[in-house]
Formats: structure tokens, sequence, C-alpha cells
């Protein structure tokens, strides 16, 4: 019978004790705490019950997987090389080489370049395990990866392989949607508040041209506005230089924030958890609580804006009335 004690749970990647509840699955043997059973259901070690294998065969025969980029002996069943991150399958094979031999066409077709930037050994990840099968004591400048995990909460599955790939290769370029299109609620849903007012005046001073051109043109209320149009002279080559300036800086936001958000959110992250280890020792539940996201700063941008942007179209009103009482 196998002794389950300091091996790891696959789910939580703690190692077992002697006072933990230990089940493992009836079909493959692979352990688990029963809490961590529990919360999936069921076994969720896929590989070994596509392979029609036993966690006690590979026990016996493959005690521990050599990382055949580095060499770094590995434990039973990791997933990723704990020295440099290269992804590992039960049977000691990289995800390189079992991409080959599922290719029907055995062609290489340079996705694992170790020089590309993008290269997807960062983005194959363990969706059972909130640590992507990471190491969770891999060091971050100080932070350890389990912290960073607390601390990003919801989706760690995105994050954390390209917290550990900009780590480990120093590119700061990643892509991020959210954050191109809707760069103050990406900064506030994160938390990261001084970032969100940064962007939310600059979308705010890019929008005022284009604001005040289709309020004045008429676009609003009809022609009440029609007078702004001669008091910000909207026809002038100087009104127009200043739109197409607006429309212009309004892509660089957008390609800036998509390409840099994710680096600035890592930075972010290392600077809070760096702060709170500073003052508090109860590190896991202070990081857990700062960090995550923010469902209420969603609702309170919302609100703000179109608060904002009434008081601007009652402003503009009352210029406009005043200038056709003159």
């Amino acid at each position: 019978m196998i002794n389950y004690i300091g091996k790891k749970c696959i789910v939580c990647n703690k190692k077992f004790t002697e006072n933990d509840d230990i089940v493992v699955c009836p079909e493959c043997g692979t352990p688990y705490h029963r809490e961590c059973y529990n919360q999936n259901g069921k076994c969720i070690n896929t590989k070994l019950h596509e392979e029609g294998k036993t966690y006690q065969q590979i026990e016996e025969n493959n005690a521990t997987v050599r990382c055949p980029r580095c060499g770094e002996e590995n434990e039973l069943l990791s997933l990723f090389c704990r020295k440099c991150g290269m992804p590992l399958s039960s049977d000691g094979r990289t995800e390189k080489e079992n991409f080959n031999q599922k290719n029907a066409f055995g062609e290489d077709f340079g996705f694992y370049n170790n020089g590309n930037p993008f290269n997807p050994e960062y983005s194959q990840v363990n969706f059972s395990d909130p640590l992507c099968g990471l190491n969770p004591d891999e060091d971050f400048e100080g932070v350890r990866l389990e912290e960073l995990a607390d601390f990003v909460g919801p989706n760690t599955f995105y994050y954390l392989p390209l917290f550990k790939r900009m780590k480990d290769t120093g590119h700061k370029l990643t892509w991020n949607f959210s954050a191109m299109l809707f760069p103050v609620f990406y900064f506030g849903y994160r938390k990261m508040f001084p970032m969100m007012i940064i962007s939310a005046l600059a979308k705010i001073l890019i929008a005022t041209p284009s604001i005040i051109f289709a309020i004045s043109s008429g676009a609003f209320s009809g022609g009440v506005f029609s007078a702004l149009s001669g008091i910000f002279k909207v026809d002038s080559a100087g009104f127009n230089f200043v739109s197409d300036v607006a429309y212009f800086l309004n892509y660089v936001l957008m390609f800036a924030a998509g390409g840099f958000s994710n680096w600035i959110y890592y930075r972010h992250c290392l600077a809070k958890i760096k702060k709170l280890k500073e003052k508090n020792k109860a590190i896991k539940a202070i990081v857990c609580a700062k960090g995550g996201v923010s469902k209420l700063a969603l609702v309170l941008i919302s609100v703000v804006s179109f608060v904002l942007f009434m008081l601007f179209y009652v402003f503009l009103y009352f210029i406009a009335f005043f200038k056709n009482m003159i």
C-alpha cells in the first residue's frame, strides 16, 4: 500500500500530512484531500484515466519526472518543471513531444521556440489547480507564487502563466482586450485605482472635442446648442486639428492599455504584496482581502461616468442658452 504522507494533492498542491483526511480515486488511485475531492466532485487526473494507468503504476515505475530541458528532477505528476517551467506529462514526455506525436504530419511548427516571447509553454495550464500546476514556492522578487495567486483571486489561470513568463523572459508586451476596450473599467475592477483615475482623465480629455462637436452640431436636442459651434469654432482648422490629435491619441491609449496592462498589473501585485508583508504577519488572509477584484468599482464607474456626462451636458446647455439670449 502506498504511503501518501509527503505526496502532493493535485488540487491544492499541498503535501499530505498524518492529520489529513485522504481519499483516493476508486479508478486510478490518485490521492486527494477529502475536501479537495468533494470540491470537484470527481477525479481530475484525466491523463491517467485516458492512458488507462493508475497512480500506483506511475509511483512504482516513475517516482520522479526529469525535465528534458534542464534536467531537474520533479515530483510525481508535476505538470510543470519547478526550475524552468517546462510543461511535463505523467510519463515524462514534454508537451512538445506529445504535440508532435499527435500531429498527423509529424511536423514541428516551431511553436515551442525558446526565444519566442509568446511561448505557449507559459499558456498551457492545469485548469483544475488554482496555481496552474506551478510551484507555489517559486520566488517572484520576494513574493511567493502562492501569494500572487491569493492576491489575483479570480482568473489565476490567465495571470499566473503570464506573470511567470514575464519574470523568466523580461517581456512586458502581452495583450488584454478588456483593458484595450475599457481601460477605466479594467483598472477599477482589478483595484488599480490610481491607473483608473489616470486613464479616466485621459479618456475625458480625448473625448471632449468629439462631444463638443456632436452637441454643437445639433446631434442632441435639435438646434438648442447651435450657438456652441461659434463659441468653440468647430468648423475652424484649429478645432479640426485638435479633434484629429484626440482621435489619434485615443488609439494610442487603446494599444498602450491593451499591450501593457498585464505588466502594470504584475508590478501592482508585487508592490502591494510586499507592502502588506511588511506590515502584517497573517499575510494570506490580508492578501486575499486586499487583492481580488471589485465589482462595486464597475458600478461606481458607470454611475460617475453618467453623472459627469450629464453635468457636462448641462454646462454646455447653459452656455448655449445665454449665448442665444445675448
